[in-house]
């Protein structure tokens, strides 16, 4: 998998020159400047490029954009076209500019293969000028989503992929997997999906994001319990079958005696842990302790075994485990009076710590509401590999919740096994980890105070 080495944006908003150097033993960049000179902009535009959004390009203004990949590998996207701010055109190329396409042509080639596609396209997505939504979801897409969608819909749909974009392109593009977490992540946006209503940009709903989430936590702990449920009845069907073959053997030594108790115990408070998480139900015949003082061998045998099978059905939950372990740390150890549950009747729940009492997460305080999101999708969403864009993650934190955030944000990356690029105007952010960090008005802020000083 490839990752970007650096960027480098010239003229964005015909005013900015911005290069970042991304350091590859770092899991994670800080992009550090004042409003408007671009950050959440470089974002969008990383987001764009490596998500099949080409097109939205056209909608941020810079004179060229130049991505150099770990493997020296450069992507170069260059203003042809750009007279106002309906017109802009981008050419896309490698640094040898051997291969090269335009936004436009690639806009063209879209409508092309959506002509061609029309009779797989369902009515549950509805075009609406430049963007298709989903009535289902309520999501809105670009036609270069949706020629996807489809295709990932119905098998009987297929088309050459170079009809949309050439394959140098996808070369640079689709080895990396990019995810964006915006500043307004409260709020989910759906577009009306009410019948009858004309449906229309203009026109939107909201949902609490963070109902979203409980729900997607309850979905998420049904997945994985399913995958145990399926492991720990295959081990108990085959159970006595393997213990009358191991009987033949059943002789321990005092060590494997006291090896297997351990391991016993250890399986033991495993499972109290994984009660706690969500990912069992307590049940009291399971928590009465088992007597390893046994001198049969066959009992012993038996207990080995038992042992065995617990270990590999627990190992099944041990991701998930650690995940939601953490999340809880994290949450709870910010949380005052009150605490983060999950569980499978209600995903996630919040409680307070005074009288056990539910707290509805739209009633929690606004900070609190942005970290159970952030924390969540950075533990949660995204898979091993992501590149994970945060635009102002401090957004509603008190400072000494900004002060924490790096250093748990690194415990998440190294466990998700991510990296993430993060833009902020927060110096408490960003603390002592200045040495990952990128300052964009720099050079501004020097020619500001020569200015300054010319002036004095």
């Amino acid at each position: 998998m490839k990752t970007i080495k650096s960027i480098t944006i010239e003229e964005l908003f015909g005013s900015y020159n911005h290069h970042i150097e991304f350091k590859q033993q770092e899991d994670i960049t800080i992009l550090l400047g004042q409003n408007g000179i671009g950050k959440t902009s470089i974002l969008k535009i990383l987001d764009m490029l490596f998500n099949h959004q080409l097109s939205l390009l056209t909608q941020i203004p810079f004179k060229k954009t130049t991505i150099v990949f770990d493997n020296d590998l450069e992507l170069i996207i260059k203003l042809v076209n750009g007279t106002s701010e309906q017109a802009f055109d981008y050419e896309f190329s490698t640094g040898d500019w051997i291969e090269a396409t335009r936004c436009s042509i690639i806009a063209n080639n879209v409508k092309t293969v959506l002509r061609n596609a029309r009779n797989y396209i369902s009515d549950r997505y509805k075009n609406d000028e430049d963007v298709w939504i989903d009535r289902k979801t309520g999501a809105w897409m670009t036609g270069e989503e949706l020629v996807w969608q489809i295709m990932s819909e119905n098998s009987l749909f297929s088309f050459d992929s170079e009809e949309i974009y050439p394959m140098f392109l996808y070369r640079l593009i689709d080895d990396v997997n990019v995810n964006f977490i915006h500043t307004n992540r409260l709020q989910t946006q759906l577009a009306s999906v009410i019948p009858g209503r004309a449906i229309s940009k203009g026109i939107v709903e909201y949902q609490n994001t963070l109902d979203i989430i409980a729900v997607e936590m309850k979905e998420r702990l049904e997945r994985v319990k399913k995958q145990y449920g399926q492991r720990a009845a295959e081990l108990d069907q085959t159970y006595p079958y393997r213990l009358v073959e191991n009987l033949a053997t059943p002789k321990f030594s005092k060590a494997e005696l006291h090896n297997q108790t351990s391991l016993l115990e250890e399986q033991e408070a495993k499972r109290i842990r994984l009660v706690e998480a969500g990912l069992l139900k307590l049940k009291n015949q399971e928590m009465k302790p088992l007597k390893t003082d046994s001198q049969s061998p066959y009992v012993l045998k038996a207990i080995s075994i038992f042992v065995s099978d617990l270990r590999e059905k627990f190992s099944i939950l041990d991701e998930e485990l650690e995940r939601i372990e953490l999340f809880r740390e994290l949450i709870n150890s910010r949380f005052l009076r009150k605490k983060v549950i999950v569980d499978d009747e209600m995903g996630i729940e919040v409680v307070s710590t005074i009288n056990d009492k539910e707290i509805p997460l739209s009633k929690l305080s606004s900070g609190e509401q942005h970290l159970l999101v952030l924390y969540y999708d950075m533990i949660f969403r995204y898979p091993a590999g992501t590149l994970l864009l945060i635009d102002e993650p401090e957004i509603s934190l008190h400072i000494s919740w900004q002060k924490k955030f790096i250093p748990e944000m690194k415990r998440i990356m190294t466990i998700n096994q991510m990296k993430a690029i993060i833009a902020t105007h927060s110096p408490s952010l960003i603390g002592r980890y200045w040495g990952i960090t990128e300052e964009l008005d720099k050079d501004l802020n020097d020619a500001n105070k020569n200015n300054d000083a010319n002036i004095d």
